[in-house]
């Protein structure tokens, strides 16, 4: 390679990092950071922070709502939840079916990466269990 090809090469290598340093400030000058503004730790909101005892029959813990940003399932209990994501809010979960909350800390979470905004349904295989749900 001759020195004016390195030469060409470095003021592309400049000229390309500049387009982008303006471009980012830019976007935050306009204040429109995208999808960045829909995460959920940028919500201008108060979140809605409930509780649930889970059984051997289904329940609703989680209503159907095309607004939800963000909710969170956590297990606090001794017993596995299994959960159904259903449109009809009287269709059921089934035991040992659908997504396994394990006991003492099992999870999971709806969110700009794995949007949900059906009802989420709850049953245990036996006993009780509790589950927390922070949702927004």
């Amino acid at each position: 390679m001759n020195k004016i090809e390195k030469i060409t090469i470095g003021i592309a290598i400049i000229l390309s990092t500049i387009a982008i340093v303006i471009g980012l400030y830019a976007i935050l000058q306009s204040n429109d950071l995208g999808t960045l503004s829909r995460l959920p730790n940028s919500f201008a909101g108060t979140a809605t922070n409930t509780s649930s005892t889970i059984t051997t029959a289904s329940s609703e813990i989680l209503a159907r709502n095309v607004d939800r940003r963000y909710a969170a399932i956590v297990n606090d209990g001794a017993n596995t939840v299994y959960l159904a994501l259903v449109d009809d809010a009287n269709a059921s979960s089934t035991a040992a079916q659908g997504i396994r909350l394990n006991a003492n800390g099992g999870s999971i979470e709806f969110d700009n990466q794995f949007p949900y905004a059906g009802s989420v349904q709850a049953i245990t295989a036996s006993g009780t269990s509790t589950v927390t749900i922070t949702r927004y």
